[in-house]
C-alpha cells in the first residue's frame, strides 16, 4: 500500500513539473510572438523570428492548453486561452478567420479590381520569353484595373530583340496605357524594378529611394470617377538566401541570425519611409506590392496603421501563403487599403509563372 501510494505520488510530481514546464514554455513563446509587431527588430530580434511562424506556434498553444485540461490544469489553461484571445486580432491576419463572407455595401459607384504580383523578373533567362507570355497572358485575362508588380524587367543581352527595354512595356499598353516604371537594379547585364499598371491616368509619380542595391517603393495618384488614391507599390528589402545559401548558413547559424536580422532592421527602416508617404498624403491610399514580410512583423505592422488589410477583409478562412519555394510557404505579399475604400472580395491564385503568387481583390470606390 505504501508503495502503491509512492508510486501515486511520484506520477503526481512528475504531472505537475511536466505541466509548469510546457505552460512556462508555451506562455513565453506566445507573449514574445505577440511582442514581434511592436519590438523593433534591431533593439531584440527574437519576437521577429517567431513572428514568422506564428501559426505553428498557435497550434502548439491550442495542443498545450487542451493537454493541461485533460490533466485538470485548468488555471494554466485560462492564462494562456487569456492570452490567445487577447491576441487574436493580430494572428488572425495569419490564419484568416472571417465570420461574414464579405463587407455589407450598400453603395458602390465604381468596382475596382487590383493586383499585386512579383514576377519573379519573368523567371531565368533560358525562359524568360516563355513566362513572360504566360504571365501577359494571365494578366490579360484576370483583366485587374490596376497591377502592381515587382521584380519586373528584362535582360540586356537577350538574343531574341522583341524582349528589349521599350518591347516589353509595349506588350501591356493595348490594355493598360497609363503606368509608372522604375528600374532599380541596373547592372550590364539586366535591368529589373517595380510598375504599376493602370486603365486609369497616372499622375504625380514619385520613388522612395532605399539605401538598398534591388528594393524600392513608388507612389503615385489615380483618379477613379470622382474621387482621387494614391498607389504606393513596394519592393522591400529580402533575405537574399538561395537554396545553397540556406544549406550553408544551417551550418552556421550565428551567420544566418544575423543576415536575416539585418535584412528585418532594413525593412524596418523602409517601412517608417512608406509609412511616413501615408501619412502625408492627402488620398486614401492603396499600399501593395511585396513586403518580404508576414502579417506579424513590425514592418507589416508599422505600413498598415489605419489600413485595412484587403486579403483579410475579404478572402475566405484559412491559412494562406504568396510565397512557395520549397518548404517556404509564407504570406509575405499585401494590398492595404485605406478604411473609407470597401473591400467586396479577395484571393491568393495559385499560378507557379513566378516563386509568388499573386493576390487579386475587388474594392468598391465611393465618390463621397
Amino acid at each position: 500500500m505504501t508503495k502503491r501510494k509512492t508510486k501515486q505520488k511520484s506520477k503526481s510530481a512528475f504531472s505537475i513539473i511536466l505541466a509548469n514546464v510546457i505552460f512556462t514554455i508555451s506562455l513565453i513563446l506566445l507573449i514574445l510572438t505577440i511582442l514581434a509587431p511592436f519590438t523593433p527588430p534591431h533593439i531584440i530580434a527574437i519576437p521577429a523570428f517567431l513572428g514568422i511562424v506564428v501559426v505553428p506556434i498557435l497550434v502548439f498553444t491550442i495542443a498545450v492548453i487542451i493537454f493541461l485540461a485533460a490533466i485538470k490544469h485548468y488555471r494554466f489553461c485560462i492564462i494562456l486561452l487569456i492570452f490567445t484571445l487577447i491576441s487574436f486580432p493580430l494572428w488572425r491576419k495569419s490564419l484568416i478567420i472571417n465570420f461574414t463572407k464579405t463587407e455589407q455595401i450598400e453603395e458602390c459607384d465604381t468596382e475596382v479590381k487590383v493586383m499585386t504580383y512579383n514576377v519573379e523578373m519573368f523567371s531565368t533567362y533560358e525562359q524568360y520569353v516563355e513566362c513572360f507570355n504566360n504571365i501577359k497572358a494571365f494578366i490579360f485575362k484576370e483583366d485587374p484595373d490596376i497591377v502592381f508588380i515587382q521584380e519586373f524587367g528584362y535582360f540586356k543581352r537577350h538574343s531574341n530583340k522583341n524582349y528589349n527595354s521599350r518591347a516589353i512595356e509595349q506588350y501591356f499598353n493595348s490594355k493598360y496605357p497609363y503606368r509608372h516604371l522604375w528600374y532599380k537594379n541596373q547592372t550590364t547585364r539586366q535591368e529589373h524594378g517595380i510598375l504599376v499598371l493602370s486603365k486609369y491616368p497616372l499622375t504625380n509619380k514619385h520613388k522612395l529611394e532605399y539605401d538598398s542595391k534591388n528594393n524600392v517603393s513608388t507612389y503615385c495618384d489615380v483618379t477613379i470617377g470622382c474621387k482621387t488614391l494614391r498607389l504606393i507599390n513596394n519592393h522591400l528589402e529580402s533575405y537574399k538566401l538561395s537554396n545553397d545559401q540556406v544549406n550553408l548558413h544551417i551550418k552556421d547559424k550565428e551567420a544566418l541570425y544575423f543576415r536575416m536580422k539585418e535584412a528585418m532592421t532594413s525593412r524596418a527602416s523602409q517601412a517608417k519611409s512608406i509609412h511616413e508617404v501615408i501619412e502625408k498624403s492627402s488620398y486614401p491610399v492603396i499600399v501593395a506590392g511585396d513586403f518580404n514580410d508576414v502579417p506579424m512583423s513590425y514592418s507589416y505592422h508599422i505600413i498598415s496603421q489605419g489600413l485595412n488589410d484587403a486579403y483579410v477583409k475579404g478572402a475566405k478562412s484559412g491559412y494562406y501563403y504568396t510565397y512557395h519555394k520549397g518548404f517556404a510557404l509564407f504570406p509575405i505579399d499585401h494590398i492595404l487599403v485605406d478604411k473609407s475604400i470597401k473591400v467586396i472580395s479577395s484571393k491568393v491564385i495559385k499560378v507557379d509563372y513566378s516563386d509568388h503568387y499573386p493576390i487579386v481583390t475587388t474594392l468598391c470606390i465611393s465618390n463621397k
